[in-house]
């Protein structure tokens, strides 16, 4: 029996026949029906309850930091510009700590291409983490509680704090792969406990929204579920399915782990109700970091 079967019997004794939680979505998408996330389900899944005040003290420094001054001014600008402009409000604003994502894909695409972006102005705002010691805390304790402090380095360390209006949304994605993947390190005989490892926190959500794991792209023989069919004259045939997946039951303070199996499915934030914010972090590879420094070592040579 394949994985996405056995979630679909998991989902139909705990929600058929009355289908509880089928949640619907506009533009003909297929609706979805989550199973909760608990630990050790979907395998690799781990969570846990942070402290209430290192908390609320994460979220009060980048509130008052990051959010008044960076958020606000862009929403204030933004309403002055096009309606299709305006429509990128439909997704979750970010600010980027510690190592920049979108700066060292930049300038790894560049180096590839023969192009030495290295000490120049690059257009992506990152804070360091010494700028946000409330934070850098809160992520030292959620490696402790995981059993992961001391597998997993600052050093290399990329996180997103990402603050979400009612209405908003994170698109669905599976990480890039220039962070740590199991499949490749396992190739190269390089495992260890540390890899391919997502570590989040989210610091204010209600319980009805939440991160959701699901498959890429749904199919027939994966995350598709039949939940009703009809015959007609003809042969003509009409079906109604249903996307499955698994949903966070978010809470202030909670702490989540994605590694093994449920690292590898995508993650989304589907459209959120009241305001959220969550702190996510992700380690780069230490083989890419490698290659980038020696791909602009030789450009700087030449």
């Amino acid at each position: 029996m394949s994985f996405w079967q056995e979630v679909a019997e998991a989902a139909a004794a705990a929600q058929f026949p009355s289908l509880r939680g089928l949640r619907f979505r506009p533009g003909g998408r297929l609706p979805l029906l989550d199973l909760p996330a608990r630990n050790g389900y979907p395998s690799g899944f781990r969570q846990l309850q942070l402290p209430k005040q290192e908390t609320r003290s994460a979220r009060d420094e980048l509130e008052g930091q990051v959010l008044t001054d960076r958020f606000e001014p862009w929403i204030g600008n933004q309403a002055h510009q096009s309606q299709s402009l305006r429509l990128s409000w439909t997704f979750s604003f970010f600010q980027e700590l510690g190592l920049s994502f979108y700066a060292l894909k930049s300038r790894h695409g560049a180096a590839c291409k023969g192009i030495l972006l290295k000490n120049r102005a690059l257009p992506h705002n990152v804070l360091p983490w010494a700028a946000l010691p409330a934070s850098r805390e809160l992520l030292k304790r959620a490696l402790e509680s995981l059993g992961l402090l001391n597998q997993l380095s600052e050093r290399r360390c990329n996180g997103m704090a990402r603050f979400y209006r009612p209405g908003q949304a994170l698109p669905r994605h599976v990480d890039h792969e220039m962070f740590e993947d199991l499949k490749a390190l396992q190739s190269a005989a390089k495992l260890c406990k540390a890899v391919d490892t997502i570590v989040g926190v989210v610091l204010r959500a209600s319980s009805t929204d939440g991160l959701r794991l699901c498959q890429e792209t749904p199919s027939p023989d994966g995350s598709m579920a039949l939940l009703a069919e009809a015959k007609g004259i003809g042969g003509f045939k009409a079906a109604f399915f249903a996307e499955l997946g698994f949903q966070l039951r978010e809470e202030d303070g909670l702490c989540f782990c994605l590694q093994g199996a449920a690292r590898e499915l995508a993650h989304e934030v589907p459209t959120v109700s009241s305001e959220r914010l969550s702190l996510t972090f992700r380690w780069f590879r230490d083989d890419f970091l490698q290659e980038l420094e020696d791909l602009e070592a030789s450009l700087e040579q030449g």
